[in-house]
């Protein structure tokens, strides 16, 4: 699986004005740690499991299409 990094950054730049979350709160949306978060927008950690279920629990809670972000390789 492949994660469009680029398309995830904004998006979570728009929801987090949108909305006037923190840091901290989209990545509680998420159900991950914001450090790991920033590590794998800024490309210093590699993708895993752990990632693609955030992005299908911020998909859910935003009403966004997970095939968006994630693509099957």
């Amino acid at each position: 699986m492949e994660l469009n990094i680029k398309k995830l950054e904004d998006t979570i730049a728009e929801i987090k004005k949108k909305y006037k979350l923190s840091n901290d709160e989209i990545a509680e949306v998420m159900g991950i740690n914001y450090s790991y978060l920033f590590k794998i927008l800024n490309k210093t950690a590699t993708p895993g499991k752990k990632i693609f279920d955030a992005v299908n629990n911020l998909c859910k809670a935003y009403n966004l299409n997970p095939n968006d972000y994630i693509f099957l390789n």
